[in-house]
């Protein structure tokens, strides 16, 4: 496994960014998100996961 170093925790999710990538990740829990180039990619990432009712469908 990875070493990874803690950027910040953002609404209570962590933000890393893991010694073998450029980019940066949250770390839902169980899974990983996407690689994203910045910490300010990842806060959007973010508030999107938590905010279903923008990514259901209608």
């Amino acid at each position: 496994m990875s070493d990874y170093k803690e950027i910040e925790t953002y609404k209570e999710i962590q933000i890393l960014q893991y010694d073998t990538e450029d980019g940066y990740r949250a770390d839902f829990g169980t899974k990983r998100s996407k690689l994203v180039p910045t910490v300010q990619d990842v806060r959007e990432l973010i508030d999107f996961y938590q905010t279903p009712d923008k990514w259901s469908a209608e």
